[in-house]
């Protein structure tokens, strides 16, 4: 597995810290791109549940502290539909600019989300198209998309570097510029990285 757990807010399981990776430096062999790791820009604050981008295509608006749209302000021209990391970026950004806000249901007060204002789509229209987007709102935030803004932050989501290895799942290790294969060792999954993801 990946180590996404190593982040406060992240989608994955309690058991993904990475483990696999340190197994190889343990053996001595080296990591490639560990440090890329991927954030889904809207999981629902604190919980690890990802709101899928869609609710931002159906016409989901991101709102900082002021009740700013922010996001043109980031990426002209794509704006709230700008790609991924784009996204994340842009709400961390605003949030360490002091225009974050405090999730409703957490009661440290930290200004770590922003809004995710879906208020401006049709009620019938946004059950129609983001069933599970609202009933995932609706169950584990308490809040109706449809009235409330929503609390949402960048949450990590997968690893994109690890341990590198072939198409085939062959470890190596660069020596003197060339790939040297590590015989008999293999790696899958989000533990490994083939050079481009």
């Amino acid at each position: 597995g990946g180590a996404a757990r190593l982040f406060h807010t992240t989608s994955n399981s309690w058991d993904l810290t990475g483990d696999g990776m340190a197994l190889a430096l343990a053996a001595g062999l080296q990591l490639e791109d560990i440090e890329f790791m991927q954030f889904h820009p809207t999981g629902l604050a604190h919980t690890g549940i990802l709101l899928s981008e869609a609710a931002r295509a159906e016409g989901g608006i991101l709102r900082n502290s002021e009740g700013e749209s922010f996001m043109n302000r980031y990426a002209p021209g794509h704006g709230d539909l700008a790609a991924r990391d784009v996204v994340s970026r842009s709400i961390m950004t605003e949030i360490k600019a002091g225009r974050g806000v405090a999730d409703p249901a957490d009661d440290r007060g930290v200004k770590d989300c922003v809004w995710l204002d879906m208020t401006g789509i049709d009620p019938q229209r946004m059950q129609r198209a983001l069933p599970q987007v609202c009933d995932t709102i609706r169950q584990y935030a308490g809040l109706d998309p449809s009235r409330d803004l929503v609390p949402v932050k960048p949450t990590a989501h997968y690893t994109m570097g690890g341990i590198p290895i072939t198409t085939d799942g062959e470890v190596y290790q660069w020596r003197n510029g060339e790939r040297a294969i590590i015989e008999g060792m293999f790696a899958a999954g989000e533990c490994s990285c083939v050079g481009v993801h």
